[in-house]
């Protein structure tokens, strides 16, 4: 089952897929406790677990209807 995201997150979440720092930005977000993104680009990924990152940028999303 897909994870679900808003537009914002989606659009995070393709940064993440095309930076080559991703395995970088995965781990500071695991580090962080997936609350501390202040970059405009990141900050919707606050609040999100890190399975759910993992499964988004390695197996695909959804988009919500928002």
């Amino acid at each position: 089952m897909p994870v679900k995201l808003t537009q914002s997150q989606a659009a995070a979440i393709e940064f993440v897929r095309k930076a080559p720092e991703k395995e970088s930005i995965i781990t500071a977000h695991i580090e962080m406790g997936s609350s501390g993104w202040t970059s405009a680009t990141l900050a919707p990924l606050n609040g999100m677990l890190p399975d759910a990152l993992l499964r988004a940028v390695y197996e695909g999303y959804e988009e919500a209807d928002e």
